[in-house]
């Protein structure tokens, strides 16, 4: 079963791996004028690469709020929305391709990938900017 990752951190990312676990595609979200995640351009490109690829899963990172515990900073009220339509946005596209799907924490994906959770950062290094 091919599998679609998706990271909604600050930079996020999402990666298609095939049935063998080789990376098929990766890039960061579309964003609009705004800076938030266009899930309409999201739902076009995962769609584009998907085509002809079944059955396929996806995972959403599984995120919360940010508390003091990362580095003192906390995460505001209008950051936290922010975040949320960023989580609903990348949501709508899984659900739209009709990807089943679920959320895995940070260090259970990382742990399964062979990232390290304690190199800030480590699990983008495999996504090309742009």
């Amino acid at each position: 079963m091919a599998h679609l990752g998706i990271d909604l951190g600050k930079n996020g990312a999402w990666a298609l791996l095939d049935d063998a676990g080789r990376l098929v595609d990766a890039d960061h979200f579309p964003l609009d004028a705004t800076g938030e995640i266009d899930a309409a351009a999201l739902h076009g490109r995962l769609s584009a690469v998907t085509a002809g690829i079944s059955p396929i899963r996806a995972t959403v990172e599984k995120v919360g709020s940010m508390g003091a515990s990362k580095g003192g900073r906390k995460q505001g009220v209008q950051g936290m929305f922010n975040f949320g339509r960023r989580l609903e946005a990348a949501f709508a596209a899984v659900d739209i391709l009709g990807l089943p799907g679920d959320e895995v924490a940070p260090d259970v994906w990382k742990r399964a990938c062979g990232v390290s959770a304690d190199i800030p950062g480590d699990g983008r290094r495999s996504v090309p900017a742009g």
